[in-house]
């Protein structure tokens, strides 16, 4: 038997429990009511709370100046089953209040979003969540009472998902939807006919498990713009999207930000409206700023990418003068020093992105322009101890961007000195091999050369210098990832028309690459191999006998494919197709001439194995637009692009599909075409609803 003091204690315990919580559901309640206006009057509501199991009645007074609710009556009652009173109108609400003391340890977990009520002004705009943690109540987006809705991007959906069928459109057609990488046993639900004004997209990215996604009601108001939480961490309260006072607030989009940051609310907008500040993929404990007034010009947005941990990010202030442009810094390492974007004295300076920069790297600051602006540099995923030259003011007309890639190691780096003449296009050199020397942009003494893009090219390649050109510009060649021991021509002077870029992309060993000689006739269009494997014969880029074909992306293709050389154009010029990264053993068809106007590019991304891929045949009237696969697993049915006898159908780009999932075939427009459908990256089992005829009108 317990001591007598003992049980003294646990009364005293139980009867502050019992007061603390009794306060907690009076607050919370008078919270609900002072927040909930509903459309018509209640004589009693029912507020219930899970963890106290008591049931608040709340009566209401209906005003005969408006119809809001009134604390008339407030107790607390043992929680019985609710029996409708007769007479009497009346509503429950559930109400578990997300208190951080019962967030993680009272409450389920649980974490309730509320919904975004409807907007007295324009219809909203999208909301991304990215990739929101887990429990969180997601509404359905439900059909607007306007204009068609705007797409739905749900990132990369998980296993065993019913995505809802893309159904006729009784007014605009609706926009695609796109459900990304969503979580597992998620309710997606359908985009149902539109009665009115469009809603703009709503893209959840990478959602996690088990979260009620708020329903987009229709918009009575001006839009707010989307809000794109990105990757958002756990405990990270999330301020609600509320009506704009002001010109519309662009959208924040806050990236894969890391935990226990808080993100500072949408406010209203006082000024002209803040552009969009995205921060990327956020290292911890770094202060993100807030999106305050704007007293002056708009500031463009800040793009951090992935910043490292401890660097300072300067504020996004008031602008004293034109607007910056953005910077972009990329996935930057350690202990960098990251300049503020402080006032512009001159014209604006256009972004610098510095990629992937190594450790120990001096970036220099974006100071004012002294002349016209430079324009970005990218230094891509520069290798280690490689002084990156400022980028001082520019005395002549500005150059263009140099961006040099995944460089290797111990290269030295010309600096981007002023330019003397015609300005230099950029150079990019890709992710070039150790030991090269890359020839510096020195002053152009004729016309401007245009960029060389040597992609990733391999180990003990001669890089030709770009010397001044003699005759018209020569076009950009773009190796790509070359192999080992591949003679590259060098860029002579042009004796002809100027050649346009052959991009071989990364290209396997002993292939012999044809030299760009000089143009007899119009001058060829790009060839981009992009990553092809052993083996292939590369056809070389002959003169052009009629009109110039358009470039041909074969990107990562896999062993023993023939590709069909590039012969002369008999007809219109045949527009790209991009076969991305194709499997083993799959036929290509080849481009041959066209009969009527030029078919658009076909993108099959990285298809699978075994898979038939279509050839483009002649178009028997408007051009079908590109279809874009995709990274497609393997034994899906790919639809072949046939005629069409209407409006052409616009893309539709199924992303990265898991396996066995049919795809519907992209047929004819009886009507207005409907518009693409991007599935991203989607997973195992899912049906995918066909893209049927549009019954209403359509948008471009």
């Amino acid at each position: 038997m317990a001591p007598r003091s003992s049980i003294i204690s646990w009364g005293a315990y139980s009867l502050v429990l019992y007061g603390f919580l009794l306060l907690v559901s009076q607050t919370n309640a008078r919270n609900v009511v002072s927040t909930h206006k509903p459309e018509e009057s209640y004589d009693d509501i029912r507020v219930d709370f899970g963890f106290l199991r008591k049931t608040v009645h709340i009566s209401s007074s209906e005003s005969s100046q408006s119809k809001k609710l009134s604390m008339v009556d407030f107790r607390i009652v043992p929680k019985a089953p609710h029996i409708p009173t007769p007479g009497l109108n009346q509503m429950t609400i559930t109400y578990p209040p997300p208190l951080p003391l019962f967030h993680d340890r009272m409450l389920s977990k649980t974490k309730h979003i509320p919904p975004f009520g409807p907007s007295h002004k324009a219809p909203d705009h999208p909301i991304n969540y990215g990739m929101l943690p887990k429990n969180m109540p997601i509404p359905p987006s439900g059909p607007s009472h306007r204009a068609p809705d705007h797409p739905i991007n749900y990132g990369m959906l998980p296993k065993n998902i019913h995505i809802p069928p893309s159904g006729p459109s009784h007014g605009a057609p609706d926009h695609p939807i796109n459900y990304g990488m969503l979580p597992k046993n998620i309710p997606i639900p359908p985009s149902g006919p539109s009665h009115g004004a469009p809603d703009h997209p709503i893209n959840y990215g990478m959602l996690p498990k088990n979260i009620p996604i708020p329903p987009s009601g229709p918009s009575h108001g001006a839009p707010d713009h989307p809000i794109n939480y990105g990757m958002l961490p756990k405990n990270i309260p999330i301020p609600p999207s509320g009506p704009s006072h002001g010109a519309p607030d662009h959208p924040i989009n806050y990236g894969m930000l890391p935990k226990n940051i808080p993100i500072p609310p949408s406010g209203p907008s006082h000024g002209a409206p803040d552009h969009p500040i995205n921060y990327g993929m956020l290292p911890k404990n770094i202060p993100i700023p807030p999106s305050g007034p704007s007293h002056g010009a708009p500031d463009h947005p800040i793009n951090y990418g992935m910043l490292p941990k401890n660097i300072p990010i300067p504020p996004s202030g008031p602008s004293h003068g034109p607007p910056h442009h953005p910077i972009n810094y990329g996935m930057l390492p350690k202990n960098i020093p990251i300049p503020p974007s402080g006032p512009s004295h001159g014209p604006p300076d256009h972004p610098i992105n510095y990629g992937m920069l190594p450790k120990n790297i001096p970036i220099p600051p974006s100071g004012p322009s002294h002349g016209a602006p430079d324009h970005p540099i990218n230094y891509g995923m520069l290798p280690k101890n490689i002084p990156i030259p400022p980028s001082g003011p520019s005395h002549g007309p500005p150059d263009h961007p140099i961006n040099y890639g995944m460089l290797p190691k111990n290269i030295p780096i010309p600096p981007s000195g002023p330019s003397h003449g015609p300005r230099d296009h950029p150079i990019n050199y890709g992710m070039l091999p150790k030991n090269i020397p890359i020839p510096p942009s020195g002053p152009s003494h004729g016309p401007r050369d245009h960029p060389i893009n040597y992609g990733m090219l391999p180990k003990n390649i001669p890089i030709p210098p770009s010397g001044p050109s003699h005759g018209p510009p020569d076009h950009p060649i773009n190796y790509g990832m070359l192999p080992k021991n591949i003679p590259i021509p060098p860029s002579g002077p042009s004796h002809g028309p100027p050649d346009h870029p052959i991009n071989y992309g990364m290209l396997p060993k002993n292939i012999p690459i044809p030299p760009s000689g000089p143009s007899h006739g119009p001058p060829d269009h790009p060839i981009n191999y992009g990553m092809l494997p052993k083996n292939i014969p590369i056809p070389p880029s002959g003169p052009s006998h009629g009109a110039p074909d358009h470039p041909i992306n074969y990107g990562m293709l896999p062993k023993n494919i023939p590709i069909p050389p590039s012969g002369p154009s008999h007809g219109p010029p045949h527009h790209p197709i991009n076969y991305g990264m194709l499997p083993k053993n799959i036929p290509i068809p080849p481009s041959g001439p066209s009969h009527g106007p030029p078919d658009h590019p076909i993108n099959y991304g990285m298809l699978p194995k075994n898979i038939p891929i279509p050839p483009s045949g002649p178009s028997h009237g408007p051009p079908d637009h590109p279809i874009n696969y995709g990274m497609l697993p393997k034994n899906i049915p790919i639809p072949p692009s046939g005629p069409s006898h209407g409006a052409p159908d616009h893309p539709i780009n199924y992303g990265m599909l898991p396996k066995n999932i049919p795809i519907p075939p992209s047929g004819p427009s009886h009507e207005a075409p409907d518009h693409p459908i991007n599935y991203g990256m989607l997973p195992k089992n899912i049906p995918i609803p066909p893209s049927g005829p549009s019954h209403g009108a359509s948008n471009p």
